[in-house]
């Protein structure tokens, strides 16, 4: 139950209730400390009128529509782009505060992009009454890159991501397990390095995923760059506060269900040793150290995924650039990367308005 504090309690909407990242959702808002006073499901018109449990406690779906923003004082979507796009300033002119979880407004200039470790004071800021969440593969990175940067200055990031099949959502989810079965369910002698002759349908991704990797993931740009390597670029300029900041990314997609994994390339203004850079990420908010190499111990998607933290090992000098660091690190998608930063910058949120007076009835 939320604490009484003799002040009324902001209320809650989370838009996009049913879908895979929104059930996620539901379970973080039941293990996080209650700081709401109503909580309402909204979703699709097909979906009302569905029963899930948020907190001990049935709710019933509503339909999205724009009477089902009236009284919701935050509104969280985990809904496409298309949807976000429209519905959230529709929620924000019937009084809510938007967090989306959406690409609709992340560069955005008049819509802060937050993640509550590195740059909480800009969820403060925001003309629109939206406040948008990073993508997950940024996420992944950028709570200890943030670290890092506040101690050493950060002068650029050379990235490869390696990023799970959940990260095109539940139809890649679908198809990776789909193409599992396929190939399981054929003789090992058959298997060869080819598996397209076992599978017939790659799903969202151009090239089969089950015993592959594929370079490429989000849709293409110009100069042959995707959209995901340009989010990571982009986002982490503008959550970080450094325009100018070198950022390149080499987006490729795993055969792994759930939990993104990059390695990073980072050179610094200062000298960064291994075990300073070790110190500062063991502090850091928001991060597990797990850097054991000689015992064989560092993060992989199996120990890191249902986990809230970024996991990061493989914590290592570069050999050629005393101002450089390589190191790999690990977040599980679905939760710090997608539904629980969106709900601590609601949390933000929260705490901001129960800190102003209650407004007195006329």
């Amino acid at each position: 139950m939320a604490k009484s504090t003799g002040k009324k309690l902001p209320s809650l909407a989370v838009v996009g209730a049913t879908g895979a990242v929104g059930t996620v959702m539901l379970d973080i808002l039941t293990q996080r400390e209650n700081v709401y006073g109503e909580i309402r499901l909204i979703a699709s018109a097909r979906s009302a009128g569905k029963k899930l449990m948020c907190r001990g406690e049935e709710l019933t779906v509503v339909a999205l529509s724009p009477e089902a923003f009236d009284g919701i004082d935050i509104a969280m979507f985990d809904v496409p782009d298309e949807i976000s796009a429209e519905w959230a300033p529709i929620a924000a002119s019937r009084g809510a505060v938007v967090v989306d979880n959406s690409g609709a407004f992340r560069m955005d200039p008049k819509v802060p992009l937050v993640v509550p470790e590195v740059n909480p004071k800009d969820a403060l800021k925001r003309p629109k009454g939206i406040i948008s969440n990073p993508n997950c593969t940024t996420l992944s990175m950028i709570v200890a890159m943030g670290a890092l940067n506040k101690k050493f200055g950060l002068k650029e990031l050379v990235v490869a991501s390696y990023q799970a099949a959940s990260g095109a959502g539940q139809p890649g989810i679908d198809a990776l397990r789909d193409q599992i079965k396929r190939v399981a369910g054929t003789n090992a002698g058959e298997v060869t390095g080819d598996v397209r002759t076992h599978i017939d349908d790659n799903g969202p991704f151009p090239a089969p995923l089950a015993l592959n990797v594929v370079p490429f993931a989000g849709s293409l740009k110009e100069d042959g760059w995707s959209s995901e390597e340009l989010k990571v670029r982009n986002e982490s300029r503008k959550i970080l506060g450094m325009s100018k900041l070198k950022v390149s990314a080499t987006c490729v997609r795993v055969p792994v269900l759930t939990t993104h994994s990059l390695a990073v390339h980072a050179t610094f203004k200062n000298v960064v040793t291994r075990k300073a850079a070790q110190k500062v990420l063991e502090k850091a908010p928001g991060v597990v150290l797990w850097d054991e190499p000689e015992n064989k111990k560092f993060p992989t998607p199996n120990d890191v995924v249902g986990t809230d933290p970024t996991w990061v090992g493989r914590v290592r000098q570069s050999i050629d650039d005393p101002k450089s660091l390589d190191l790999f690190l690990c977040g599980d998608n679905l939760r710090k990367g997608a539904a629980l930063n969106t709900a601590q910058i609601a949390e933000l949120v929260a705490a901001e308005m129960s800190k102003k007076p209650a407004k007195k009835k006329k």
